[in-house]
């Protein structure tokens, strides 16, 4: 006897329909997260790789392709000295000022008119400002961002994660399971969430350790120049300490609200709160400067 004639007609036809039913749904939820994407996870993964697919080595570490990109939600433009574009500053300015860091100054997540520098650059007439941040970077690769950027002054905005062992470039191809990817995102944030005691060593294999050594010996090297003006966010250890032990630091609240659950990057109102928290700041820094 067959196992078509095992089971009546009947009940395949219900076994069927109860399967159709379950895979439809399934699919329809995928379709959901894809579309709605609650936490901002869908966004936030297809933008990294995007980001990464886009990226050649260089001196300092990486840097993106010149033009466009469209990171899902966002568009960055990279002009040809690989610095993210700066709108609204004075092109032709006699007096430039690089913005050295990592993501949070280069923009990550935002439009290239609402990044905190393009903010910043409206309100100081007759002065180029370029970015030159990237991501990831540590302050050894700030270090070196400032080190290849001719300018008259320079500006870095510190974060927690300076401290971290220097960028190393890796041609990566990111993994993207394409069954049920916004399902498979979803769950992925659910069972790290769940496993938040589980915490790994920081030195374990694949994770970039802290040095902080390492990070006050860049520092020193970055901050001991008159020529350079720092901002490190009040709400983190390293960042009050760094504001502490140098008179060219400034301590600044912290952006207030990030892109989403997901992404912690600041958003559009997280930019012009840092903007709003720098502005005299630079003024009267990049008066000194340009001034002479």
């Amino acid at each position: 006897m067959s196992r078509r004639q095992l089971i009546p007609r009947k009940y395949r036809k219900r076994i069927i329909g109860i399967l159709t039913a379950v895979l439809g749904s399934i699919f329809l939820l995928d379709g959901l997260l894809l579309w709605t994407d609650p936490l901002g996870a869908v966004a936030y993964s297809h933008s990294t790789v995007s980001f990464i697919m886009n990226t050649v080595p260089d001196e300092t570490g990486y840097r993106l392709n010149a033009g466009e990109h469209y990171f899902h939600y966002y568009t960055m433009t990279i002009d040809e000295d690989g610095y993210r574009v700066v709108p609204d500053t004075d092109h032709d300015a006699d007096c430039t000022i690089a913005m050295i860091g990592d993501s949070v100054t280069m923009g990550i997540g935002v439009d290239d008119a609402e990044t905190w520098v393009n903010l910043v650059a409206r309100d100081i007439p007759d002065v180029r400002l370029i970015n030159t941040a990237r991501s990831d970077y540590a302050v050894q690769d700030v270090y070196q961002l400032m080190q290849t950027t001719p300018a008259d002054g320079y500006i870095w905005l510190m974060i927690e994660n300076d401290v971290v062992d220097e960028y190393v470039f890796r041609s990566l191809i990111p993994n993207q399971n394409p069954y049920l990817p916004a399902t498979r995102l979803y769950l992925e944030r659910l069972r790290s969430r769940l496993s938040f005691g589980n915490v790994r060593e920081v030195d374990a294999e694949g994770q970039r350790s802290t040095d902080f050594d390492n990070y006050w010996d860049f520092s020193d090297r970055i901050l001991s120049n008159d020529n350079v003006f720092g901002f490190a966010f009040e709400t983190g250890a390293v960042s009050r300490e760094t504001a502490e032990r140098y008179d060219n630091v400034v301590s600044i609240p912290h952006f207030g609200e990030s892109i989403s659950t997901i992404d912690f990057h600041p958003s559009v109102v997280g930019h012009q709160n840092i903007a709003n928290s720098v502005a005299d700041d630079i003024e009267s820094f990049v008066d000194g400067i340009c001034a002479t």
